[in-house]
């Protein structure tokens, strides 16, 4: 029985990755490890190839700024709540970039319902006084 070289465990030949290039047939490696070191491996190489083509940012760039923002909302000031992300359906907090949508320009990190929220409203800063007056005049008073 091989050896897988990443945990260490005898396993059988079927457990291990086919390998068609080595005389044996299989890798050195079993197919979780595999599978944990790819999916982790893709995962961080996905997150920083889409923080980069799409905002210009590295990933030590949003780390920064998640630092400066103490991991919360830069509007609600909140901790985002976890959601299912990815393939694997993980649960995640994530702060997303919210950037200007005319000059690209990154702006800060926002919880999803406010980046909804903002882009619901499409940027419009002369809605806001109108979406206050609104909630407020629709406002479920108190009964004594």
């Amino acid at each position: 029985m091989p050896i897988c070289t990443s945990c260490k465990e005898h396993k059988s030949v079927d457990l291990m990755v086919k390998h068609n290039r080595n005389a044996r047939g299989y890798g050195s490696w079993c197919k979780l490890c595999h599978t944990r070191r790819r999916t982790a491996y893709d995962s961080l190489t996905r997150r920083k190839e889409y923080l980069h083509r799409t905002y210009g940012l590295a990933p030590d760039e949003y780390d920064m700024m998640l630092t400066t923002q103490r991991g919360l909302c830069a509007i609600c000031e909140e901790t985002p709540p976890p959601a299912m992300a990815g393939r694997n359906r993980k649960i995640v907090t994530t702060l997303h970039v919210d950037h200007c949508h005319t000059s690209n320009k990154v702006r800060a990190l926002l919880c999803q319902n406010c980046n909804v929220a903002i882009g619901a409203l499409r940027e419009r800063i002369d809605l806001l006084p109108k979406v206050e007056a609104y909630l407020r005049l629709h406002a479920i008073k108190d009964v004594i």
